[in-house]
């Protein structure tokens, strides 16, 4: 019976010192992740109608990852973040996420969607960065990214079907091997 309460003794005593080792020191381990890459989310539209473009292969260039993606029916489309795990304790190091990312798509037959967003500041107590309210967790808040139809403009083309090209498609482009202009 004493060697039953002698080891109980022994391990409250253990426990106390372990706990009082902690408090003294603030040696609690803390499992964290920073964000190495944010990861985007959005959907796809058609630039005219405001339509989704559902079931469509698209590529994704994240911070230069490229991913080739499919939107579902409703032209949604996702890339997950690049998270980094580690453990640090209170008052302890810590990995801070990255400050900008840079989000590129691209879809056969329309224009290219591209934009740098600055989510977190790169200095502490400075005024807070202009796309932090896109920021959800990893993911940066894409919303609707509106795309237009890729116009051709041959040498030669009238000012005002360029212009009408433009109104109706949202972009224009220019061929590389443009048709000659016919008398």
């Amino acid at each position: 019976m004493t060697t039953q309460i002698n080891k109980a003794a022994n391990l409250w005593a253990l426990c106390a010192a372990f706990a009082l080792s902690v408090c003294a020191t603030g040696c609690v381990p803390i499992p964290k992740k920073s964000v190495i890459h944010y990861g985007v989310q959005g959907r796809l539209t058609d630039a005219v109608s405001g339509k989704p473009i559902g079931k469509s292969h698209l590529v994704i260039i994240v911070d230069g990852r490229a991913f080739d993606r499919k939107t579902n029916s409703r032209g949604q489309f996702r890339v997950p973040p690049e998270m980094h795990p580690f453990w640090t304790w209170l008052g302890g190091p810590m990995w801070l996420d990255a400050t900008r990312t840079t989000a590129e798509i691209s879809l056969h037959g329309r224009t290219r969607f591209q934009k740098t967003f600055i989510v977190r500041e790169e200095r502490p107590y400075t005024i807070a960065p202009p796309d932090v309210d896109q920021l959800q967790g990893g993911y940066v808040m894409l919303g609707d990214v509106a795309v237009g139809s890729e116009v051709c403009i041959a040498v030669g083309m009238s000012y005002e079907t360029a212009v009408a090209n433009i109104k109706h498609c949202g972009a224009v482009t220019c061929c590389q091997n443009p048709r000659p202009r016919k008398n």
